[in-house]
């Protein structure tokens, strides 16, 4: 199944679409993505407003089925507000660590939307 992805910088406004992606490289594409220097980067500006938190956007191009990431941490504390949006499910929720991000990560490239649901509404 092709998936494409899409990311959120904190000082470019509106949503840069970055493409297809192969499944195999979703998850390093996660792990490597600069969130804490981006955090930082933010708190070393305070006098200009970002236009997004970061975020990283997944989508199983077959089905629409899409998973967000965006960064709600502090220097040091990772937090991330998860977003779904599965065929007939949409919800949110804030306050999960790099682990339980992972988790869910893993578990939309199997395809285990009920799992996902389940920890999100």
């Amino acid at each position: 199944m092709p998936y494409t992805w899409s990311i959120c910088d904190p000082f470019t406004p509106g949503l840069i679409e970055k493409g297809e992606i192969d499944k195999e490289e979703i998850m390093d594409t996660f792990m490597k993505h600069p969130w804490m220097e981006l955090c930082r980067k933010m708190n070393a500006l305070p006098d200009i407003e970002p236009f997004f938190s970061p975020t990283l956007t997944f989508c199983e191009v077959e089905t629409q089925a899409d998973i967000c990431f965006s960064f709600t941490g502090d220097d040091g504390l990772y937090n991330f507000m998860v977003v779904i949006n599965f065929e007939d499910t949409y919800g949110d929720r804030d306050g999960f660590n790099l682990e339980a991000s992972k988790e869910l990560l893993e578990a939309f490239l199997r395809g285990d939307f009920k799992f996902i649901e389940q920890k999100i509404c």
